[in-house]
């Protein structure tokens, strides 16, 4: 098996066992405010008195978040680009939310690790294909 087969396989085993959505299957969306957004990938930006700015891949300002779980949240909910993204206005579900994203996407990395020794032992490659996975399965993980 080479690292290619590997990856195509893996993409197929977890669109079949784990395709989460965040955050439809992380959170509760009761109480919530909905924000319209440019439908670009989105990236933290750096912290400025507490707010953490969200940035387009080419630089451009988006938004600045009131906290780094309300960023990483419109982050993680973004990835699909619909260009809405609907925001818990409770500050518990946010954080509540992308922790428990944020455990998922840590399981699937292990899991990858695992697979990958058992099925390739003399791999070295363990970040470029775990960031190969990533990309495919449109997974970001800040």
């Amino acid at each position: 098996m080479t690292e290619k087969e590997f990856i195509s396989q893996y993409i197929n085993k977890h669109s079949e066992t784990s395709n989460k959505i965040f955050p439809d299957d992380f959170t509760n969306l009761s109480d919530t405010e909905k924000l319209e957004m440019p439908p670009n990938t989105l990236v933290l930006g750096s912290e400025f008195f507490g707010a953490v700015e969200i940035l387009t891949t080419e630089g451009t300002p988006v938004l600045q978040a009131e906290s780094i779980h309300k960023a990483k949240y419109i982050v993680y909910a973004n990835l699909n680009r619909s260009g809405n993204i609907i925001v818990p206005k409770n500050e518990y579900e946010i954080k509540t939310a992308v922790e428990n994203y944020e455990k998922h996407l840590d399981w699937i990395l292990l899991d990858i690790e695992e697979e990958l020794k058992k099925k390739l032992p003399e791999s070295r490659n363990l970040h470029s294909v775990t960031n190969e996975i990533f990309l495919k399965l449109n997974l970001v993980r800040h």
